[in-house]
């Protein structure tokens, strides 16, 4: 076995032995073990069946991994892999969907703008033989859990990470109910640096800004204001930053804020992030009027009203879902799996690529174990985040004294 990232078991244990062990016993012991390990890595290892190599990644997907089955080849990024094995085949039908804006800048399934380049997408094993990809999760269907056990456990975790984790922490500040339940399980401790990025122009940015200093203020934090101008690039250091980004990513975030991240914070913080909860939030259920059963019409509403009509969108996520294998849901929601697995897992990972270059970051809620106790409180519960509204109630209890996006 080869791993490659940061990780950490949310049961404190050294995850290079346990990962050995669970291993030696049985390829399935060691999909049972990862679901207890976090961080942002992959994971490369043998299978016992027939000595073939394989690759997986952290729940969220947040290690990227582009390949190409033709050249045998796989990678970090897009661009990378296209260079060094001369994959230049233009994919019309994700072109055509771009610039017609038909999926608002998604690509769906695991496509990318070259025919023979994809992007491995979480909860799959991908032998690196036949590149065939095998879902590892779920295994098995849940059972349903209270609110509070879910608090009890999730906080539990996230404590044992905190205290392996030896970095410096960088965490951003919304208005947003996410941003208020990482700041809980982290006790809005002082020792680490936060921030929030604003813009005068954009009023909801400008919300943000102004909660966040008041939280900050609240609980004595060392908090920084990042100004995002909205001219970026016109300058030639800024227009050089910005053609390394272009190789970087195939879906533009933001430059502007890499390069706030780039010019703001020392390289040896820790990022962390607080997105991955709409997993858990019945996020597409509550969006769309989706049937019960996952279909390519349902997928196709999640882009765009434009999408529900268009057959390569169509198409492509019919592909997806061969491949991911998403009707072995069991009982759990495919939407949510598609949540996860898509979004998360094409384009939350395809914005770290741009940040990467300014320090790595880390979900605290990136493991199985977190996730599988988050989508196993009842869906009302689910619907009204009240696990996350639990989790600040209990530990930090006044940060819901400010308004909440």
């Amino acid at each position: 076995m080869f791993l490659l990232g940061t990780a950490w078991h949310v049961h404190g244990k050294p995850v290079a032995e346990v990962l050995r062990s669970s291993y030696e016993t049985s390829e399935d012991g060691l999909f049972d073990e990862l679901d207890f390990v976090a961080g942002r890595y992959l994971l490369f290892y043998r299978s016992g069946a027939d000595d073939s190599l394989h690759v997986t990644q952290d729940a969220f997907g947040m290690k990227s991994v582009f390949y190409s089955a033709d050249k045998r080849c796989l990678s970090s990024h897009y661009s990378l892999l296209r260079e060094v094995t001369g994959c230049k085949e233009p994919f019309e039908d994700v072109l055509s969907l771009l610039k017609r804006k038909i999926t608002n800048n998604m690509i769906p399934g695991h496509f990318t703008p070259d025919r023979n380049v994809h992007m491995l997408t979480p909860n799959q094993t991908m032998n690196l033989n036949s590149f065939s990809w095998r879902r590892i999760f779920p295994r098995e269907a849940y059972e349903p859990i209270s609110v509070e056990e879910a608090v009890e456990a999730i906080d539990g975790a996230v404590s044992q990470l905190l205290h392996q984790i030896d970095q410096r922490l960088l965490v951003p500040i919304t208005a947003g109910l996410d941003s208020r339940s990482t700041l809980a399980l982290l006790r809005c401790e002082s020792s680490h640096q936060y921030f929030t990025y604003g813009k005068a122009s954009v009023r909801s940015l400008g919300n943000d800004l102004r909660i966040a200093r008041e939280i900050a203020r609240q609980f004595r934090m060392p908090h920084t204001t990042l100004h995002l101008r909205g001219d970026f690039g016109k300058t030639n250091e800024e227009k050089e930053f910005m053609s390394h980004l272009r190789k970087v990513t195939i879906r533009r975030h933001s430059f502007e804020v890499a390069w706030q991240y780039y010019h703001h914070f020392d390289d040896d913080y820790l990022h962390i992030r607080s997105n991955g909860y709409e997993v858990a939030r019945r996020y597409y259920r509550q969006a769309f009027a989706l049937t019960e059963d996952l279909s390519v019409e349902g997928m196709a509403r999640t882009f765009s009203r434009f999408a529900i009509t268009d057959e390569t969108v169509f198409d492509l996520s019919r592909q997806f879902i061969q491949q991911s294998q998403l009707a072995e849901h069991l009982n759990y929601d495919p939407y949510d799996l598609y949540y996860w697995e898509h979004r998360m897992g094409t384009w939350h990972a395809s914005l770290l690529l741009e940040s990467d270059l300014a320090h790595d970051s880390f979900i605290l809620i990136n493991s199985r174990y977190v996730l599988k106790h988050l989508l196993s409180v009842p869906t009302d519960a689910q619907e009204q985040g009240l696990v996350q509204k639990r989790l600040i109630e209990r530990y930090a209890p006044r940060l819901l004294d400010f308004a909440i996006n």
